[in-house]
């Protein structure tokens, strides 16, 4: 988890290109997870970026476990740009609220704008070379 690429991109799009910005946060869904529920599994196709919103996620990584305890948390980020297999599984810990954007909605909001397309693509290059 963390959204350090993600959170700078989001926030040069809210900058520079209000209207993608607002078209972007009304494509996020807001879903509630059960105790012990599994948001994505891991080996499972990526195609959704995960914002935590409130509650408890446990992170189950390979070589470690993280407790996430923070609202504002990134998950998946790299599904925003091309489709992957998640390497952890995300666990609601108590009853669990998250945002959750699709890529494919992404890409309908960044695409209108010919300057942000450019930019989410110069992100997406430089986000999936580092991240593969």
């Amino acid at each position: 988890m963390g959204g350090t690429v993600w959170s700078t991109h989001f926030s040069n799009i809210s900058e520079w290109f209000q209207d993608t910005f607002v078209d972007t946060i009304k494509s996020f869904e807001g879903v509630v997870y059960g105790v012990a529920e599994i948001v994505p599994l891991a080996g499972t196709s990526s195609d959704k970026l995960y914002i935590s919103a409130h509650g408890k996620f446990a992170l189950n990584q390979p070589e470690e476990n993280k407790l996430v305890h923070e609202a504002g948390e990134y998950y998946a980020e790299v599904s925003l740009y091309t489709r992957a297999l998640h390497m952890s599984t995300l666990t609601a810990m108590a009853y669990s609220d998250a945002f959750v954007l699709e890529g494919v909605h992404f890409a309908d909001c960044a695409r209108k704008p010919p300057g942000c397309i450019f930019l989410v693509v110069k992100c997406a290059l430089a986000f999936t070379v580092r991240s593969v």
